[in-house]
């Protein structure tokens, strides 16, 4: 009995399970995550898992909190996914987290992981990537054929400055600065406002107290927009000077 067991315990690195990487702190409407073709509801107080997709449909959001003290609040018509985590409290050196956010809208505060080393936090989108380079941003990201403006992803920088890198170079923006990047060859630029019509996701700050979690002095929003460029052809007034 004691070598059965033994070779069960010895299995349970095989079969395959997936690194938690942070919590669910609230979750509304149809949100779900999918690991390993298994749909799973979230709902506050569900694991977070390292390559696991979430998916916010129409009326639905959630807040996450990673393992760092980052929270991420993901809007309606989202796709969201964690491609890599690496947060260990005995270092300093060597934490990185890497996020795709294929649709929909995202808004991130940071955590530990950014404020140890900038540019140690990537958001993915179709359009070209985001990063930290000081404290303190947002960028709004819409699904394709949503109203959401002209096609593109849209940054907007509150505090600090941020990086876009897209297929054609890269555009760092400072506080108050909008950049924006049209298709998934174009060239950041900055851009004078933001066009009309694209929803944000929801501010997690209500959802954070109400669970008891505090909210941290240095904050990463993420609010992008992508959109379809075949959907809508025109293009916003956009500068290339900061």
């Amino acid at each position: 009995m004691r070598s059965l067991l033994v070779l069960t315990l010895s299995l349970v690195p095989m079969l395959g399970y997936a690194a938690s990487v942070g919590r669910v702190v609230e979750a509304r409407g149809e949100a779900a995550g999918e690991q390993s073709g298994i749909v799973t509801p979230l709902k506050p107080g569900s694991l977070i898992e390292l390559q696991q997709s979430l998916d916010i449909p129409a009326r639905s959001f959630a807040v996450l909190r990673m393992d760092d003290d980052e929270v991420v609040s993901l809007g309606e018509n989202s796709r969201f996914e964690v491609l890599h985590y690496q947060f260990d409290t005995r270092v300093s050196t060597g934490n990185a987290a890497r996020y795709r956010l294929e649709a929909g809208s995202a808004r991130l505060m940071s955590g530990v992981i950014a404020r140890q080393k900038p540019g140690s936090v990537v958001l993915e989108t179709p359009y070209g990537e985001i990063t930290t380079v000081g404290t303190d941003y947002s960028t709004r990201l819409c699904a394709a054929g949503a109203d959401c403006g002209p096609a593109g992803l849209y940054v907007t920088v509150k505090e600090g400055r941020v990086n876009v890198v897209g297929a054609k170079g890269s555009q760092e923006g400072a506080a108050g600065q909008i950049i924006y990047v049209a298709s998934d060859t174009g060239v950041p630029t900055l851009l004078s406002a933001l066009p009309g019509g694209a929803l944000s996701p929801p501010d997690p700050e209500p959802f954070l107290l109400a669970a008891g979690v505090s909210v941290g002095p240095v904050r990463i929003e993420i609010t992008g927009s992508v959109c379809d460029p075949a959907a809508s052809p025109s293009t916003p007034e956009c500068s290339s000077g900061r």
